[in-house]
């Protein structure tokens, strides 16, 4: 179940080890801004999550908890996990519903903490993303990540700065196809490009497909495949494991007021790892 748990964290708790810049800083964010605008609308106060094992036991120890406040210029969210660190994260957001930051703590084991800051341009497209983290038990003590987006006329994305602990930059640049959508993110390190991403869409305009280069295999293959409901909404995603061929496929269910009720996932032989079940207070 240790895998179980780990993928859990890396969903819920905002990981970008390793991510597509514009899948992870523009696509992942407006889904999350989706579905907190949809808990506004619905006047949730508190969500809490069960984890459910391979048996369809109830996990003992699991539970995350969202506490809804100021008026939901504040989210509070509490991970416990068996045998390893509570971690609080806390989401601001402004009047207009646009997150400015992001704080996470790892409790009881660690002393690491980790703030992400939001600035946004007249059009509330993101500017720049500027994530910061201390260990008081390190010998490097600060780490810093930035982002700096940059736009066309029409407000799409052209190019990325990623600045590592002030002095580090990699540049990424976008390309689009006939539709006007991003199909290309190329990423140079001093001049040198280095890594590309293929982004893939539906009739409609709705990201299907987020592909590279895979080492292991030897050719092209999806990080990251979503099939939508008749709604618009994510009904399955299937994520390969970094490294290698293996994959985990989400499935998700709504409630009637479009909020995510339940997260199943599979492993690449369709043995159930795991399911989630959401409730929420109103």
């Amino acid at each position: 179940m240790k895998s179980f748990f780990f993928i859990i964290v890396c969903l819920t708790v905002f990981s970008t080890a390793r991510s597509q810049f514009y899948f992870t800083d523009i696509v992942a964010s407006n889904q999350s801004e989706g579905q907190y605008k949809l808990m506004m609308e619905a006047k949730v106060k508190e969500v809490k999550a069960k984890s459910y094992d391979a048996k369809a036991d109830l996990t003992e120890g699991f539970e995350i908890t969202q506490l809804i406040k100021d008026g939901g210029k504040k989210i509070i969210t509490t991970t416990k996990i068996p045998s390893s660190n509570t971690t609080i994260l806390e989401n601001n957001y402004t009047d207009g519903l646009l997150r400015t930051s992001i704080s996470s703590n790892a409790q009881e084991f660690t002393t690491l903490s980790t703030t992400t800051t939001y600035t946004y341009n007249d059009s509330e497209s993101i500017a720049s993303i500027v994530s910061a983290s201390s260990d008081t038990a390190a010998a490097t003590g600060f780490l810093s990540e930035t982002h700096l987006w940059h736009y066309d006329e029409k407000g799409r994305p052209t190019q990325l700065l990623k600045i590592k602990n002030g002095n580090d930059t990699l540049k990424v640049l976008f390309t689009y196809d006939d539709k006007g959508y991003v199909a290309e993110e190329k990423w140079f390190k001093k001049g040198k490009l280095s890594e590309t991403y293929y982004y893939y869409y539906s009739e409609i305009g709705l990201l299907t497909d987020v592909v590279r280069f895979n080492e292991h295999a030897r050719k092209l293959l999806p990080d990251f495949i979503y099939e939508y409901n008749a709604d618009g909404q994510i009904m399955k995603m299937t994520q390969t494991i970094q490294g290698g061929t293996d994959y985990f496929v989400w499935s998700y269910t709504y409630n009637d007021k479009g909020l995510k009720e339940t997260e199943t996932c599979y492993n690449k032989q369709k043995k159930l790892e795991g399911k989630v079940v959401y409730e929420y207070s109103y």
